[in-house]
């Protein structure tokens, strides 16, 4: 099976580690056809594991271990990337006027407690939803320019959250798709 890793606070805060050096951690926890996608920590690779959570405990345990770093980390299935990408085109086309929109990744779906809170953090700037483990940012200024943040999100959720923009997981998805196909093309030759 198809998975992606999302790595969060990797090549941030002084926490570098090249791509390549990341891929050669993830086969020597196990993992095959290992692909890094852009350099802020989303990781393609395959496994027979059929958990991610269990596959997000190992990576992190593997990473934390390699890389002398504690390493969050959020493994979805291809089939939840496809997801993400066409609800993330879906709420794009809902709320044209936002400049950005960026999806957030937690280990667990939210409380009912977590989702009160999440609610008082929207503002005319800033709006939030939420669907199953991810969290949904629509910014309606450059993001740095908001007073949203993922640390405040954290603080407010006291969770571990990491953020991408909705543009880089329809981009994984689409190399997932790519991938599949040349899957099923291979198969078919053998």
């Amino acid at each position: 099976m198809r998975y992606v890793a999302v790595l969060r606070a990797i090549n941030v805060g002084g926490r570098s580690v090249r791509m390549n050096e990341l891929a050669t951690h993830f086969r020597a926890a196990g993992l095959a056809d290992v692909e890094t996608f852009i350099a802020s920590g989303n990781v393609l690779f395959a496994s027979s594991s059929k958990s991610t959570a269990a596959l997000a405990r190992m990576i992190g345990y593997h990473l934390g271990r390699s890389l002398l770093l504690s390493v969050t980390t959020f493994v979805r299935t291809r089939a939840q990337i496809q997801t993400l990408a066409e609800y993330a085109a879906r709420l794009g086309s809902e709320q044209a006027s936002a400049r950005e929109l960026s999806i957030g990744f937690l280990a667990a779906p939210m409380t009912q407690e977590q989702a009160d809170a999440l609610r008082s953090l929207c503002s005319d700037d800033d709006q939030l939803r939420t669907a199953g483990t991810e969290v949904f940012w629509h910014c309606q200024t450059p993001q740095s320019e908001s007073k949203f943040s993922n640390a405040v999100l954290e603080r407010t959720l006291e969770t571990k959250v990491t953020y991408r923009r909705a543009s880089t997981v329809q981009r994984i998805a689409a190399r997932l798709a790519a991938k599949r196909a040349n899957d099923e093309t291979t198969w078919a030759d053998r």
